[in-house]
């Protein structure tokens, strides 16, 4: 008899070995990815970096212009006008230079009040344009409500009140200003003579003339431009 057939035993399977095709396809996208991240990163830094570069650049500039502002203006900030009560119950207006330079070009745009004693006391007449050439360092012009009498005509009284709405004027280096009623002080104007505006000068009307020539000086609290 023959003895009985052996089983052959199966050989146990031996894992594949990693094919290095695979190893170096996952290196590559990992590079490609963390290339990516930091590509992006550095956009980012990039942008906050030119954002922030030009908000300090602005702020600069802005203290920069600032700064030559309250330097050209120190002459400027001393030249004013001001209401004076009259006597008669009406008022005129005070213009002063509290600084050691004169100022040139001087308007002044009034309007006009008349008192108690005139029937449509509550009516307002703006009057031609004040224009004082020049005025002296250290100086102060009274103008009572009389310098606008013969425009006003006959609606002109006694206790007539005058009221500024803007002054303008050119300091010692010829740079504009004005200042409106509400006593903001502000660089640049076109004179009331390029707009056409009726304008009464020193030089042809007698009262403000007479005014002009009477300037007080030195007046109160006058000081350097610096």
């Amino acid at each position: 008899m023959r003895p009985p057939a052996r089983a052959e035993t199966p050989e146990p399977e031996v894992p594949a070995a990693p094919s290095r095709g695979g190893r170096a396809a996952d290196w590559n996208g990992a590079a490609t990815l963390l290339t990516g991240i930091a590509a992006v990163a550095g956009l980012f830094f990039t942008g906050i970096s030119t954002y922030y570069g030009y908000q300090t650049a602005r702020d600069q500039l802005h203290q920069s212009v600032q700064d030559d502002y309250e330097l050209d203006s120190r002459q400027a900030e001393r030249v004013s006008v001001w209401v004076k009560r009259e006597k008669n119950g009406g008022a005129g207006l005070v213009l002063t230079n509290r600084s050691r330079s004169p100022v040139s070009d001087v308007y002044l745009k009034v309007s006009a009040v008349p008192g108690a004693s005139q029937k449509n006391a509550a009516q307002v007449y703006v009057a031609p344009v004040l224009h004082i050439r020049a005025l002296p360092p250290c100086s102060a012009v009274s103008l009572p409500a009389e310098v606008v009498r013969e425009d006003i005509g006959r609606a002109w009284t006694s206790d007539t009140a005058l009221d500024v709405e803007t002054l303008w004027f050119r300091d010692a280096e010829g740079r504009p200003w004005r200042r409106e009623h509400t006593g903001a002080l502000a660089h640049g104007w076109g004179t009331p003579e390029e707009r056409d505006e009726p304008t009464l000068s020193n030089r042809l009307h007698p009262p403000l003339r007479q005014q002009v020539t009477d300037a007080h000086r030195p007046v109160e609290g006058c000081g350097p431009d610096d």
